[in-house]
């Protein structure tokens, strides 16, 4: 009896942890949809033969932060993927 009761509490105190968790999941996911739009729109901008420091090094900063915004979506998704298998598990 007593351990029924302490599964329904954890799930009930660990519910909002898993809602923000998948908030953060789906922000990560809408930041690399905007960067990888944005560096696909400007990647084709000037040829490869006129292009300047400036514009290389902003074509540069963009590819890494849609890198990094498919990285941390990716790692987020996954974390949210565990926690409510983990969630689903102290079902009864």
């Amino acid at each position: 009896m007593e351990a029924a009761d302490h599964q329904m509490n954890y799930r009930m105190s660990i519910l909002p942890v898993g809602s923000l968790l998948s908030l953060v999941a789906l922000a990560s996911a809408v930041l690399f949809v905007v960067y990888a739009v944005e560096w696909h729109s400007h990647l084709n901008d000037t040829p490869d033969n006129n292009s300047t420091a400036a514009e290389t090094n902003r074509q540069y900063r963009e590819r890494v932060n849609t890198e990094y915004s498919y990285y941390a979506a990716v790692i987020s998704l996954l974390c949210v993927l565990v926690f409510f298998n983990g969630y689903h598990l102290t079902r009864m």
